[in-house]
């Protein structure tokens, strides 16, 4: 999980980055779009009477490569999610294979470690704030090369914070952390910058924690990306797949492995299984549990990861009927989440209760589990007048078991007198004509520090606010969280909103998912991850192939 503290030292302290240099160890759409499948799962019919007849099941992860590991092959990866707007734009990716390409050219400042899931700097290796967090100092490492050659310096870091914060055309960092006032970012020397906020500041280190701030080189050109990343750009076709050849020079030592990585988009589940079993590909990610069985018979090797990803099911508060909180309420005790989790990923999540990030130490454990009240539902549905309301439902393949789930919630809806009428589209329909326009959709979220989300998706304006929610006091309490010294004072300021968020907002989060990716058994470093991303939290450094 992120860790709120690391990023709030006082003056004198300073965070240390991990020494990768002689090691092997490697210590959300916009954002969130992921693809994935419910394909196994609707094939046989009735979902409630083909899942519960199987009842759960415990697939422990199959050996793969062993013994040390060695260089050379090209791996190539089944990955779910993409389409034609596909892009290998470092700071706004689009889709589920993007953000695999991302991981793959480029390297952030900080990353969440992927085994522990806790915020770590990586290309830095200092971060300092002042007094009052209203400036912090970045040291990065020296000796790192960029894809073309030249050592990555303070000036690269600079001309990417510029790029990010372009006023004419942000991408989605300036909205992470709108805090920082690029446009009087000062160059120290060779390796240090210093970061002005324009209001203290104290979450920069989970902040910069992701695929937002990935560097890339001063001059980068969208055509031919240069940045510091394990693999540099050989072609690339939109809607198609990736090719991408070792960065022999990576600053990491001995890595990567493979002499090429191969990312293929595929069109749904059962085209990613069908491609690992017969060889087309060595790996293949964002998978239902329902392939398991297949997966492993076939020989591969899974990996099934405990995370906190969700795929909440977002209700406009801005729209009818939606706009009365009764609704809102109504609809998320309509949902039974013990038997979505069990019917659609087989009991392998945690059950949710409406509050994202619950893996966070600032999440509040002490807020009472939401379970499914029919007759509740029944009555705010009446108080509001909205008795027997029938609705479209929109869904695709998005992200694993998003349809599958969203077919199991039209049943339970059902017991309180609601048809949701289930549409079924392409991902690239979904996202061109109903996410963000339809009464009630759905989406998909990586795991993320509790007060990082917020700030994307619940805070007025932001940017992936899909549910339109907005409340002033919830607004208020964000930024008292961002510029308190106090540790304490911001868990307590957290639960506040969470409280809000429990009892006004606009999303229903039924379960939060595991990651379950497989391999060829041939491949080497696949590993459960902590921190909610697929294969290995995006480690592709760390892949061989025997």
């Amino acid at each position: 999980m992120t860790d709120p503290v690391r990023a709030r030292l006082p003056k004198e302290e300073k965070l240390m980055s991990p020494d990768h240099s002689g090691s092997d160890e490697l210590s959300r759409r916009r954002i969130l779009q992921f693809g994935g499948a419910g394909a196994f799962l609707l094939a046989s019919g009735g979902l409630l009477a083909a899942c519960s007849s199987n009842g759960t099941t415990t697939a422990p992860t199959t050996g793969g490569a062993g013994g040390t590991p060695r260089r050379g092959g090209v791996l190539r990866i089944a990955a779910s999610g993409g389409g034609p707007a596909d892009t290998i734009d470092l700071h706004n990716p689009l889709t589920s294979t993007d953000i695999a390409r991302v991981w793959q050219l480029a390297d952030p400042l900080a990353r969440q470690n992927p085994v522990t899931g806790v915020s770590e700097l990586f290309l830095a290796e200092e971060l300092t704030p002042n007094a009052d967090f209203t400036a912090w100092t970045v040291k990065i490492k020296k000796g790192v090369l960029l894809h073309n050659g030249r050592e990555f310096t303070s000036d690269d870091v600079l001309a990417t914070f510029q790029r990010i914060y372009d006023p004419k055309a942000p991408t989605q960092g300036a909205a992470v952390m709108p805090e920082l006032d690029a446009a009087n970012i000062k160059v120290v020397d060779k390796y240090t910058l210093t970061l002005p906020m324009k209001r203290p500041f104290n979450n920069v280190l989970d902040a910069l924690a992701g695929y937002f701030f990935m560097m890339v080189g001063r001059g980068y050109d969208i055509k031919n990306p240069i940045a510091t990343g394990p693999f540099k750009f050989k072609s690339f076709t939109p809607g198609d797949r990736s090719v991408f050849v070792r960065n022999d020079a990576y600053w990491i030592s001995g890595k990567p492995y493979v002499d090429q990585i191969e990312t293929i988009n595929y069109a749904d589940e059962s085209s990613q299984v069908n491609a690992l079993a017969t060889g087309e590909v060595q790996l293949a990610d964002l998978l239902s549990s329902a392939s398991i069985d297949a997966l492993t018979g076939a020989g591969a090797q899974v990996v099934i990861s405990p995370s906190a990803q969700w795929n909440p099911i977002f209700m406009r508060t801005d729209l009818a009927p939606f706009k009365d909180v009764r609704v809102r309420q109504a609809f998320r005790l309509m949902a039974d989440r013990e038997e979505m989790n069990q019917l659609v990923i087989g009991g392998k999540g945690q059950v949710g209760n409406d509050i994202w990030s619950p893996n966070d130490s600032i999440y509040d454990k002490s807020i009472p589990q939401r379970v499914q009240d029919i007759a509740q539902a029944k009555s705010l549905l009446s108080a509001a007048g909205q008795s027997g309301l029938t609705l479209d439902f929109p869904v695709a393949d998005i992200a694993s078991g998003v349809v599958s789930m969203s077919q199991v919630f039209v049943q339970q809806a059902a017991k309180a007198g609601v048809t949701l009428n289930l549409k079924k589209q392409s991902v690239s329909d979904f996202f061109s004509s109903s996410y963000g326009a339809s009464p009630i959709a759905v989406s998909f979220w990586y795991n993320q520090a509790y007060l990082v989300t917020s700030s994307l998706n619940a805070v007025t304006g932001a940017p992936f606010n899909e549910t339109h929610f907005s409340d002033a006091k919830y607004d208020s309490l964000y930024g008292q969280a961002m510029t308190t010294k106090d540790n304490v004072l911001k868990t307590e300021i957290g639960h506040e909103m969470q409280k809000i968020d429990y009892e006004t907002g606009g999303e229903i989060i039924p379960f939060f998912n595991p990651s379950i990716d497989a391999a060829a058994k041939n491949v080497g470093g696949l590993i459960p991850c902590a921190n909610g991303l697929p294969l290995s939290g995006f480690d592709f450094s760390s892949f061989w192939m025997e």
